[in-house]
């Protein structure tokens, strides 16, 4: 299913950092957040920030993180090419995790410098508390993957 207008990076952006209250919203894979019905979880908020329509094909309160990349919503690019909007984490099947995966929203390298290893991200993990949060992550170019949205326009 086609976004029926394509989606600026700067949107994205303000999306992530208001469309939710910034470290309010629990972590959750089956509840709905109650402002524009995105599931709780980090591939409900992803698909909040890119504006993925929630009557999308296999959406139930967002794309999972096997649906971001087997319906085509993402596609993989190399690090060196990640632009603020698009997004880290491991997608599609045989990654890890019992639902495919997990995915947070990039913003930038830390320092402007992809060599120093830290990429600062939007990001809803279950292990870091209520959020959305912006942090400063690791990023292991052996374990994670770049996506871009296949609707994301500069």
């Amino acid at each position: 299913m086609q976004r029926k207008v394509p989606i600026s990076r700067a949107r994205v952006l303000l999306r992530a950092r208001y469309g939710w209250p910034q470290e309010t919203v629990p972590f959750n894979k089956v509840n709905f957040h109650e402002g524009d019905g995105y599931r709780t979880d980090a591939a409900g908020y992803v698909s909040m920030c890119w504006d993925i329509p929630l009557h999308a094909p296999h959406s139930w309160g967002g794309m999972s993180t096997m649906s971001l990349e087997t319906d085509g919503w993402a596609y993989e690019i190399k690090p060196t090419e990640l632009l603020p909007g698009d997004a880290i984490g491991l997608l599609g099947p045989g990654s890890v995790g019992p639902d495919g995966g997990t995915i947070v929203l990039f913003e930038n390298w830390s320092g402007n410098d992809p060599d120093l290893g830290y990429a600062v991200c939007w990001l809803h993990l279950p292990d870091r508390g209520p959020g959305p949060m912006r942090r400063a992550i690791p990023f292991n170019k052996n374990t994670w993957h770049s996506y871009r949205f296949r609707d994301i326009t500069d």
